[in-house]
């Protein structure tokens, strides 16, 4: 069921994501905006996940949690108030208990509950990307098999104190070429030799490893053509 009569039209709103466009662009952000999102776990970590997704602006988020909320939730989901303590009794779902919050943070977004009775493959296709948040081993890989037949990108985080965990699987045809997200080495390459070894400058280490992939710039030969 849908948690906001604001239908998103795709228009972006160029005065709300100003700094968004100047970092990702218009085209980026006219992606984000077809996107529907399910995000399964209503609990601290997943309503910080579903929060700064709704505030990206996508096109849908769908939450799914029907687990009653207890003493424990309220050290660490921040849309719980002292109202919901006092209804606790009435054994609310986690997700219908953060549902008018988080709708209330973006519009544009359509925020939803997902009502089925279970997750198949023709329920897991309706989404671009699927989202756990603190589900164990076993609940991991029997979603990511159905992500994965359903084409549907799929993440699962979890947060154990002081340590976290992310996984993300985004089909086999997505490529990483940026392993930590730090800024390129860079090195001035003094020579190539016949079998295609680069010899760079003794005085800046390049800091690669077998495997990275490098790009050459500002390329001059010596042999007269």
């Amino acid at each position: 069921m849908s948690m906001n009569d604001n239908a998103n039209t795709n228009t972006i709103d160029e005065s709300l994501y100003s700094r968004q466009l100047y970092v990702l662009g218009h085209d980026a952000m006219q992606n984000m905006s077809k996107s529907n999102i399910l995000i399964c776990g209503m609990d601290g970590l997943g309503v910080e996940i579903a929060k700064n997704i709704i505030l990206s602006g996508v096109k849908s988020v769908t939450i799914m949690d029907d687990a009653s909320f207890n003493l424990q939730d309220f050290s660490s989901n921040f849309y719980l108030s002292n109202e919901d303590l006092i209804l606790e009794n009435n054994k609310s779902s986690k997700a219908k208990a953060v549902r008018s919050k988080l709708a209330e943070l973006n519009m544009y977004v359509d925020v939803n509950i997902f009502d089925g009775q279970s997750m198949g493959s023709s329920e897991i296709e309706k989404y671009d990307l699927a989202i756990l948040s603190n589900h164990g081993l076993p609940g991991q890989i029997v979603f990511n098999n159905l992500c994965r037949n359903s084409k549907t990108k799929f993440i699962s985080a979890r947060t154990m104190g002081l340590v976290g965990q992310i996984f993300c699987d985004f089909g086999n045809t997505f490529v990483v070429n940026d392993t930590d997200g730090e800024q390129p080495l860079t090195s001035i390459v003094i020579n190539i030799d016949e079998q295609g070894n680069l010899i760079v400058s003794d005085t800046t280490p390049h800091g690669l490893t077998n495997s990275d992939q490098i790009e050459l710039v500002e390329v001059v030969s010596n042999v007269d053509i």
